[in-house]
Parts: structure tokens; C-alpha cells; sequence
């Protein structure tokens, strides 16, 4: 298989030089430059986050940043647009904060506890609007639901690469809890993520889903027992089978690699599948 990193490149410099020539003569009201614009991003998104732990492509900023701007430009001529999304599925904003996660290991050490810090802050503003659907009366579904497990998985992202992150020297930073800072319990992501996913609606909805795989990956990693691997696991199987993407096989070989499972006291356990 080629590698896919070279042409997202050339893609984000030929769309750059594009735009700027739409810019100069505002012509970027087109769906068609929309659609152009957010496949580059999302291609150029998936392959800065496929590798969350060991990233390996890095998006340029100040062309998300311009890409921003002409998705902006557009929903602000086209008001009546009910999809602000329709290629990448979730605000551009939250695949910024991923990226800035997962960015996190690129931080010098002094200055990574107020960058993590920061990042906490941001991704509240996240989680509260999920604790406001989960809270809600009316029943989720659709893209809700959609939106609810990206911001599931990366509140998740965030708590284990600041666990990892902090635990190669722990003498600089307080003692880790079971409990963070703002109450929450030890991996709650987990429990909100099994809840939607056991469903049965959103376990078929998901494994039709090509822009479920990240998230299933990150969820992977925190799981914290076999039977909740063993979903994730199995959704992919689902996934791979009904779209044929060949990511999801690297994510499902990855998901197999792992076979210890940390509990909520700091220690580890085994588990082997049958």
C-alpha cells in the first residue's frame, strides 16, 4: 500500500493555492469548494490521529486555520445550510483539540503541566455539552450520538496520554487519584461509551461508519475488561466486514496487542482471549 501521507500533503498545498485565488475574488460559495475543503481536512485529520500514541503526520495549522475561515465564509452565505459538517461530521474545533492532544508529547516538560492544564479546560466545555445530552429527556440519537462518542473518546485521549505523559517522572507532579479534579470517577468515559454502544441501533449504526474507527481505537485502549474490548472488538469486526476499510484491520491488530487492562487502584491486570 502507498503511502497516503505525500498526497495529503500535495492535496493541502493544491487547495491552499486554490482558495487563495477563490479569496482574492470571492468566489468560495460553491458546495462544491466545501466539499473539497472538508475531504482534505478530514483526510488530513485521520491521518494525524490514526496513530494518537506514536503520531507520525502532522496537519499544517494555518491551513485548518484558512480552511476555518472559508467553511465559515460559506455557512455565513448559505445560512439555510442545516449540515455545518457534512464531510467530517463533528465541528472542526474539537479535531483541533485532538490534535493538540496528541501533540502533548511534543511539549517541552516544563511547560507541560499548564499545557495539559489548558487543555483540561478546553475539553470541559466539551464534556459539559455531553453531560447536557445525557442529562436531556428527549431521546439521542443521530448525529447527537455520534457527536456524544468523539467527545467521549477524546476526553478519554486526554486522560491517557496525561497519564502517560506524567508518569515517566512522577516526583514534579501530585499524586494521581481514582478521581480527578472534577469529581468524575476513574475512566467515566468508559461507561457512557459501553451504554451507547450496547445498544443495539448504535452497535449496527457504528459498524457502517467510517469515521468510527478512531474513536473505537482510543476506547480500546482505555478499556478496562475484556468484555469491553471484546465490544469495541467486535464492532470493528462488523465494520471491516460491511465497508471493507483497510484501516480498521491496523486498528483491530493493534486492539490485539493488548492484554492487560489497568483497574482504578493504579494496578494491572491480565487477561488473555479466548
Amino acid at each position: 500500500m502507498s503511502d497516503p501521507r505525500p498526497h495529503v500533503v500535495g492535496a493541502v498545498k493544491l487547495l491552499s493555492l486554490r482558495n487563495q485565488q477563490n479569496s482574492a475574488s470571492g468566489s468560495f460559495t460553491q458546495s462544491y469548494d466545501r466539499i473539497n475543503v472538508e475531504s482534505v481536512l478530514y483526510q488530513g485529520f485521520l491521518l494525524s490521529i490514526r496513530r494518537p500514541f506514536r503520531p507520525d503526520f502532522r496537519l499544517d495549522s494555518e491551513f485548518i486555520t484558512h480552511a476555518e475561515d472559508l467553511l465559515h465564509s460559506y455557512a455565513n452565505s448559505n445560512p439555510s445550510s442545516s449540515k455545518p459538517s457534512i464531510v467530517l461530521g463533528v465541528p472542526t474545533s474539537l479535531y483541533r483539540l485532538i490534535l493538540r492532544i496528541i501533540d502533548s508529547c511534543n511539549v517541552p516538560r516544563g511547560s507541560l503541566l499548564d499545557h495539559l492544564k489548558g487543555l483540561k479546560a478546553e475539553l470541559q466545555y466539551w464534556e459539559q455539552l455531553l453531560l447536557d445530552d445525557e442529562d436531556s429527556q428527549s431521546p439521542q440519537h443521530g448525529d447527537s450520538r455520534f457527536n456524544d462518542l468523539m467527545i467521549i473518546a477524546t476526553s478519554l485521549l486526554l486522560d491517557l496520554i496525561t497519564g502517560t505523559l506524567t508518569s515517566w517522572d512522577n516526583t514534579d507532579w501530585p499524586p494521581t487519584s481514582v478521581r480527578d479534579g472534577d469529581g468524575k470517577p476513574w475512566r467515566w468515559q468508559l461507561d457512557l461509551a459501553m451504554n451507547i454502544l450496547q445498544c443495539p441501533e448504535e452497535h449496527q449504526k457504528w459498524s457502517g461508519c467510517y469515521l468510527g474507527a478512531r474513536p473505537l481505537l482510543i476506547l480500546g485502549y482505555g478499556a478496562r475488561s475484556l468484555e469491553e474490548i471484546t465490544l469495541v472488538k467486535d464492532i470493528l469486526r462488523k465494520m471491516q466486514q460491511r465497508i471493507g476499510y483497510g484501516e480498521v484491520q491496523r486498528i483491530r491488530e493493534e486492539l490485539d496487542e493488548i492484554t492487560t487492562y489497568k483497574v482504578p487502584d493504579g494496578q494491572v491486570r491480565q487477561e488473555v482471549l479466548g
